[in-house]
C-alpha cells in the first residue's frame, strides 16, 4: 500500500493534480476491490466501477467537498455505484426472464393502427 498524506492528496486532486489522483488510486484500489467483493462476486463489475469512480472524481474535482478521510468517501461512492449497476442488471435480467417465459402467439396478428377519418365538423346554420 502506498504511503501518502490523504488530506494533501485530496486537496491536490481538487486543484487538478493528476499525481494526487494516482496516489489515491494506488493507496485504495486493493481495499476497494476487497470491499466490492462483499457486495458482489463480479470482479469485472467492481473494477469497472472503480475506474468509473476515479474518472468521475477527475472530471468533477472542482466541486468535490473537503474530505478528512477519502477512504470512507471512496468506499461509499463505490457502494453506491455498485448498487446502481446491480439494480439495473437485476431489472434487465427480470425483464429478460419474463420475456423468455412468455409464450408467443402462434399466428401473426396485424393491428390496424390507422387514424379514423376526419369528420367535417362544420355546422350548417339553418334559418327558419
Amino acid at each position: 500500500m502506498a504511503i501518502c498524506n490523504y488530506d494533501n492528496d485530496w486537496s491536490s486532486l481538487k486543484r487538478g493534480d493528476k499525481k494526487a489522483l494516482e496516489n489515491l488510486y494506488r493507496a485504495h484500489v486493493q481495499s476497494m476491490i476487497s470491499y466490492g467483493q462483499k457486495i458482489t462476486s463480479d470482479v469485472e463489475l467492481i473494477k469497472d466501477s472503480i475506474q468509473d469512480l476515479f474518472i468521475e472524481l477527475c472530471k468533477s474535482r472542482q466541486t468535490l467537498a473537503d474530505i478528512v478521510q477519502p477512504k470512507f468517501y471512496l468506499f461509499r461512492a463505490l457502494r453506491n455505484k455498485l448498487s446502481k449497476s446491480l439494480s439495473r442488471m437485476s431489472f434487465v435480467s427480470q425483464a429478460e426472464m419474463q420475456l423468455s417465459h412468455e409464450t408467443l402467439p402462434a399466428t401473426y396478428i396485424e393491428l390496424d393502427m390507422r387514424l379514423p377519418k376526419r369528420r367535417n365538423l362544420r355546422t350548417s346554420s339553418t334559418t327558419p
